[in-house]
């Protein structure tokens, strides 16, 4: 008996893999680079907010990191709204981690860190992000990120804003706090996020 269950076992498909632990929550997918921070090797001009130093290592590397405006409240508004934030960034472990750190110091915010190593490299060099292989449901999330074209079939859960330059009289993130309140009568976020764009012309 045992040997004929082992042989029907043996034929169903492996669980997928997936990158992040089991949630049946609201995930908000957020990207680094000129979605939250703007990073040079180099001083800004002086016309933009100054910037904090950061040491990335191993290779003793200085950034300059800028913070765009209303990044704080932002995470705060999805934390007090009961999602998970997770960043799902393009950059390498080695730069962002460092990064998160200082933008999250008592991680009292970010639940989940992706870095480059898990997304999928186009045939054209471009590193594009699949929220299929995260294990969160695409009903229960939606993604900020300056880039919307690296989720490909996903699109519809992605809310795109301008990409930061450094500016400090930048808005955009102070104006996407309201989606907090807005999703709360979709069960769908796809929707919302979709309903949201379309409305506020994202």
């Amino acid at each position: 008996m045992f040997r004929k269950v082992s042989k029907y076992l043996d034929c169903l498909p492996i669980p997928p893999h997936h990158l992040l632990p089991p949630s049946d929550g609201k995930t908000l997918f957020l990207d680094l680079d000129h979605t939250l921070i703007v990073s040079d090797k180099v001083p800004p001009p002086e016309k933009f907010a100054s910037a904090d130093q950061i040491v990335l290592t191993p290779r003793n590397t200085t950034r300059y990191i800028i913070k765009r405006p209303g990044v704080e409240q932002l995470l705060r508004a999805a934390v007090a709204s009961n999602f998970e934030i997770v960043i799902f960034t393009s950059g390498s472990r080695l730069y962002a981690s460092p990064i998160i750190d200082w933008l999250d110091p008592n991680r009292e915010f970010i639940s989940h860190r992706l870095y480059r190593e898990t997304c999928t490299r186009s045939s054209g060099g471009h590193h594009h992000k699949d929220l299929t292989v995260t294990g969160r449901r695409l009903d229960r999330s939606v993604v900020i990120d300056d880039h919307p074209e690296l989720y490909g079939k996903h699109r519809q859960n992605v809310i795109p804003v301008s990409s930061f330059h450094g500016d400090p009289r930048d808005e955009e993130l102070l104006k996407v706090q309201s989606f907090f309140e807005f999703e709360r009568s979709f069960k769908d976020l796809r929707c919302a996020a979709q309903t949201f764009v379309r409305i506020f012309g994202y």
